[in-house]
């Protein structure tokens, strides 16, 4: 059973404190020409969003408000609407995220910072008290991110960070949970600052860092630097989780200025959590399951579906009936279930000289299921080919559709010819030659 929960992810002095909208929040602090920088990442699930499809596709407004107060005195309220805009149904029920980031540079300790999330009638409260890096502080917070590659769009602007030239976007983790089966790395972002300047007019630092498990060091690694840089001195740092079991790790980075003797640390905490992939299927081979998508997705979703990786069509494969299950909340998926019958019926039933699910029959019937009406009949004298069976399916009601399957080989194997009130398939522009001037079209109706 899938169970909403709230997922309270917080650093040394902040708290998530969310309702209805499920919101993971990450805040980091950062060296600044006059005060410290404060960096708030959130990401929202597009599961936990409403959205409603328009013009564009799919739209979910997601609305922030920010009050920053100091001493229960109103300082700033600002608010702004994220439109967050998916092409497709299937990705609205994936724990894929929206994700944006607050920046703001204070001067000093003690401010009060509420940000408010809203989407419909769900809301999320985050409250925190801001306190400044201490003025001698030489390590800034930790930034955790699962990738970081270069980026020239302006697509993600906000989360770019400037190195050797090159715009690189970090793809902070607000959630710090892990999974193994997307990468096998974490990303550390940080800066250095208050660095004293040895003989030789170079940075000389020693780092440690640590990964803690139950109050056990389970990896250390101890490395010395020697740099130039400018007063504010931005680090990556790769590290491995290839390695690491799934469970809760806190992460210690200590920074020893060799040229003075001075130590400090810097703490924060991860979560790996590898998802089982168990992709719901209906098929033994992968391409089966596959290709019976063309059925249910548009000519152009389905084109650009046949040119993702194996990888990423089975996590769109798992996507697809996932966003088709009419309750989430019980463990069978019961519309993957209905379409798994329909493929044995027809495989059943409708199966010449090749599976019944792949004939023409076997589409219409996956698709909409049982006719309310099947009419049979032999095309008649005044046509120019031999006499052939014909059938007639009738769907009325809410579909009210019709469609014209005829027996072209006399094998039994059924050729849609005629259809309507159905734009995902074609009517042949000489469906009437092959009846005959004898058929009478008032049969379909």
């Amino acid at each position: 059973m899938r169970k909403l929960f709230i997922l309270l992810l917080i650093s040394l002095t902040s708290a998530l404190a969310a309702e209805n909208l499920d919101v993971n929040i990450d805040d980091n602090r950062f060296f600044a020409d006059k005060g410290t920088l404060l960096e708030i990442n959130y990401e929202v699930p597009y599961n936990t969003l409403t959205f409603e499809q328009n013009e564009y596709g799919f739209m979910a407004k997601l609305e922030v408000e920010l009050i920053i107060t100091v001493e229960e005195k109103e300082l700033h309220r600002q608010s702004f609407t994220n439109n967050i805009i998916v092409t497709n149904k299937v990705y609205t029920r994936t724990d894929d995220s929206f994700m944006d980031k607050i920046s703001m540079t204070l001067s000093q300790s003690g401010y009060d910072i509420q940000l408010i999330f809203r989407n419909e009638e769900k809301q999320s409260m985050w409250n925190y008290t801001f306190n400044t890096l201490a003025p001698d502080a030489i390590v800034s917070d930790l930034e955790l991110s699962s990738n970081i590659e270069a980026d020239t769009t302006d697509f993600m602007k906000k989360f770019h960070r400037k190195e050797d030239e090159q715009n690189l976007i970090f793809m902070v983790q607000p959630s710090q949970i892990f999974d193994k089966n997307k990468t096998d790395k974490l990303y550390v972002y940080y800066q250095l600052n208050n660095l004293f300047l040895n003989e030789n007019s170079k940075y000389d630092i020693t780092e440690t860092w640590q990964i803690i498990k139950d109050e056990e060091i389970i990896w250390e690694k101890t490395e010395d630097d020697i740099f130039e840089n400018n007063l504010i001195v931005p680090r990556n740092k790769e590290l491995s989780i290839e390695e690491l079991p799934d469970g809760f790790y806190n992460l210690l980075l200590k920074i020893k200025d060799n040229t003075i003797g001075i130590e400090q640390s810097r703490k924060d905490f991860f979560s790996i959590k590898t998802k089982v992939n168990q992709y719901p299927r209906l098929f033994t081979e992968w391409e089966d399951d596959y290709r019976i998508l063309r059925y249910f997705l548009q000519p152009s979703e389905y084109k650009r579906f046949q040119a993702l990786s194996d990888a990423a069509k089975k996590n769109y494969v798992e996507r697809f009936w996932n966003s088709q299950d009419p309750n989430p909340t019980t463990k069978e998926n019961e519309f993957l279930e209905l379409i798994r019958k329909r493929v044995n019926y027809v495989n059943r039933y409708y199966s010449h000289f090749k599976d019944g699910w792949e004939t023409d029959v076997g589409r219409i019937y996956i698709k909409n299921g049982n006719p309310h009406t099947i009419d049979k009949g032999t095309t008649g004298v005044l046509t120019a080919y031999t006499t052939r069976d014909y059938q007639i399916w009738k769907y009325r009601g809410q579909l009210n559709r019709t469609y014209l399957f005829l027996d072209m080989k006399s094998t039994g194997s059924y050729k849609l010819i005629y259809c309507e009130n159905d734009d995902d398939e074609n009517t042949l522009p000489q469906w009437q030659s092959y009846m005959g001037e004898d058929f009478d079209t008032s049969e379909l109706q």
